[in-house]
């Protein structure tokens, strides 16, 4: 799996705000979408000045591209092995609640702005709703504690399950 502090990495790089979880639940949401779409067109929700030139910048899209193929590759796993890009477990709480946030942020955002099948979204509209209301939590000042990691968990799993439910109810339409 791509490592969440690579991605970070790599954005810097490209001279970009985005958060790794954000970008990865925006091509999430592409790829639920339409299992055809272009690394470019993913980018373009991202960055907005991108120097071919730039070592490093082609560095980084190239991590870009290994994030895009195997989170492709993931959800198209019939092990259900799809892993959210999030930070590690030995980081602080409220950082990885608020990756989890941003996650969901960047799959409402891209799945706003490229839906064009309206049919498609009053039978995923639950967990269309769910991500949108996991992404306006405020997640500063949690404590750090069992209950709290346990809760984390678990929305973690419901996010991973919700999107895997979409991409596998998108998936046969979009082949036809």
């Amino acid at each position: 799996m791509q490592d969440y502090y690579e991605t970070t990495t790599a954005l810097e790089h490209l001279h970009t705000l985005a958060n790794p979880a954000e970008i990865q639940g925006m091509l999430c949401a592409l790829l639920c979408l339409d299992n055809d779409t272009l690394f470019s067109h993913w980018l373009t929700f991202f960055i907005t000045d991108y120097d071919p030139h730039d070592l490093l910048a082609k560095e980084a899209t190239h991590i870009l591209q290994q994030l895009q193929q195997q989170t492709w590759s993931d959800l198209n796993n019939e092990d259900f092995d799809f892993k959210l890009l999030l930070p590690d477990d030995d980081s602080a709480l409220e950082e990885r609640a608020e990756a989890l946030a941003l996650w969901c942020q960047g799959f409402i955002i891209a799945w706003n702005k490229s839906n064009n099948n309206e049919q498609d979204i009053v039978e995923v509209q639950e967990i269309l709703d769910d991500l949108l209301a996991i992404s306006q939590t405020d997640y500063l000042h949690l404590e750090e504690n069992e209950e709290h990691e346990r809760a984390l968990m678990e929305l973690s799993e419901f996010i991973k399950t919700g999107v895997l439910l979409i991409f596998q109810h998108l998936k046969p339409k979009m082949r036809k």
